[in-house]
Order: structure tokens, then sequence, then C-alpha cells
């Protein structure tokens, strides 16, 4: 072999040797990336959109993204990712009340959500209560449920489609509050399924959070901004766990408003609030934006969660997943 052949094969080697060490590598950094729980779907970047939907929230701090860095929220990102993989664009209006509940919305604020149901007008109204401000003043629970059943039929009769969001886990989860936030997912959860509205969907994130960070033997402290409020990691991580349940409830097709069929009542009719009916903490202060903002892709260098610790320990007392048929399918979601 000459030298020239040589020196070429030399090179060649080199090369395939170093695409070869450059594919492990990413290969690696991909694999050490905590996976979405209950779903690998991952779906092409997409460069176009053919239609926009807006999204309203309502909610309290968490829903507003309180200690998020890049102050986006975990709804707003699960919507983001939507949009940067889906054909539809969402346009996201934070309608958030800081240190709010749903009593307070269907009493103080009744008149607030009407009008912003008004004036948006949106496609999807997103209802994700973090559930301290109803566990700390102990909300009665048939009060919570009335007042969360008049703001689904508020949003229903402007032909909405209706999502239930329930946070995402705290370090009150585990302390203060383990018992009854439980207990008021768990009602939240029972409420849509109850229901049984093709528009009416609940997303449990609070306890695939929980799950997830038994299944990787985590505690929860990596995630927490302060006692009541995930930080930017613990919004990654609540929102890719929201964009993959939708990602796997709607795939890649718009999400829509299912006419009722003639006949019965339609769903969505308003039920009435009881006179005086009161509940939850002082008023809150508004923290929504009202101006619909476009989900655009979230800054470069945004914190993804942190890999699961080797030789992590699981937190005593720490509930792993539901068996099956206790609330549905692994994400708790209703299936129209």
């Amino acid at each position: 072999m000459g030298l020239r052949r040589r020196i070429a094969w030399v090179a060649g080697a080199m090369g395939l040797a170093a695409a070869v060490c450059t594919a492990r590598l990413a290969w690696e950094a991909w694999t050490s990336r905590p996976p979405a729980p209950g779903s690998s779907l991952r779906f092409a970047r997409v460069t176009y959109h053919t239609r926009t939907e807006r999204v309203m929230t309502i909610g309290g701090s968490v829903a507003h993204g309180w200690k998020d860095s890049e102050h986006l929220g975990f709804l707003r990102r699960a919507f983001i990712e939507l949009t940067n993989h889906t054909p539809t664009a969402y346009q996201y209006i934070d309608r958030t009340i800081i240190g709010a509940n749903g009593t307070q919305l269907d009493t103080m604020y009744k008149g607030k959500y009407e009008t912003w149901l008004n004036t948006d007008k949106p496609q999807i109204v997103v209802i994700a209560w973090g559930l301290l401000n109803d566990a700390r003043p102990k909300t009665p629970m048939d009060q919570f449920l009335l007042h969360l059943r008049n703001e689904v039929n508020e949003a229903l009769a402007h032909h909405a489609v209706v999502f239930i969001v329930t946070p995402p886990v705290t370090r009150a989860s585990y302390t203060q509050y383990p018992t009854a936030q439980q207990a008021y997912v768990d009602a939240e959860v029972k409420f849509v399924q109850d229901l049984n509205d093709p528009n009416v969907y609940v997303f449990d994130v609070f306890d695939q959070m929980k799950d997830y960070l038994t299944r990787t033997h985590q505690t929860y402290e990596p995630y927490m901004g302060d006692g009541w409020h995930p930080n930017t990691a613990g919004h990654v991580l609540a929102g890719r766990i929201l964009y993959q349940n939708l990602i796997q409830t709607f795939g890649t097709q718009p999400i829509v408003f299912q006419t009722p069929q003639t006949g019965g009542q339609a769903p969505g009719t308003p039920g009435g609030t009881p006179a005086g009916a009161t509940g939850g903490n002082t008023a809150g202060t508004q923290g929504g934006t009202g101006a619909g903002t476009p989900c655009t892709p979230a800054p470069a260098g945004t914190p993804a969660p942190s890999a699961p610790a080797a030789g992590g320990t699981t937190p005593a007392g720490v509930p792993g997943a539901r068996a099956a048929g206790q609330g549905g399918s692994p994400s708790r979601r209703v299936m129209p």
C-alpha cells in the first residue's frame, strides 16, 4: 500500500471513529434526559401552522408560573411544545389570579370570568388551581365541586373545550397538606369521570409527577422553588408531562369542541351558585396579563430537569403509581 493510500486510509478511519464518538455522545446526552412519564412520543418541529387556537388559563400562582426563572410556567411550556410540534399555533392567554382559588373565582371574581370568556373567546379553557389555597382554609368538598362545576359549565356554554389540570407537586404536597391536597386532586379526577362529557378532560400532572419522582428514586427537593411552588426544573418537568398527555390524547390534530347531539340537555348548561357561598383564603391579586401571547419557543438555555441521581433515595411515604382501574389510564385523563 502506497504512502498516500495509507494516509487516506488512516484519515478515513479517524473520521469514522470521530463520527461514531459524536453519535455516541449525542445518544448518551439524549438518553440521560429524564423521560416524559408515560410516553416517549416526539414529533418533528413544524415550520408553519395551518390554524390558531386561543387557550385561556385560570388558576393561581403555580399556574401563573411563580419561581420559574423564564417566567413561563408549566402550562405555557406545554402549549409552547404543542405549538412547536403540531400544525396548530396556540395563543396563550393568562387569566390567573395570584392567591385565589376556584371558590373565589366563582363568587368574588365571577364577573371577571364571564367577561374574559366573552372577550377572549377561547377555544380551550384550562382550569388549573394549585389546590393548596383550598387545603389551607379547608374548603368543604361539596362547595369545591360546586364552584368547579360552575366554571366548567360556563366554559362549555361558550363552546370551549375544558382541560382540568392538577398541579405539580410541591414541598407542601409531602409535608403540610399531603392528605388534603390529594383529596382535592382525586375529587377533580372523579368529577370529570362522572361528568363523562366529550368536551371535558382531566390531566393528572400531580400523581404522574409523584410517580416519576418515585420511579427515578428522587426527592422533590431539586424541583422546589419554595414550600408552595416548583422551581424552573419543576415547571419544565410538569410541562413535559402535560405535553405528553396532550399528544397522547389528541396527536397532532387540532383540539375542537364537539357539538352535542340533538335531544336532551346540552352539556354546559350553567348551574346556579347558592347566595352567599364563600370559602378560600383572602382575596388574591390578579396575575394574568390579559392580552394573548403566542406560544413561541422557549429561550435557548432553558434548563431541563436534572437527570435521576444514581443511588438516590425515595422519600419515606411517597406513594407510587395508582393501580390500573383507579382513576382511568396511567395519566388519569378521561378520553371522550
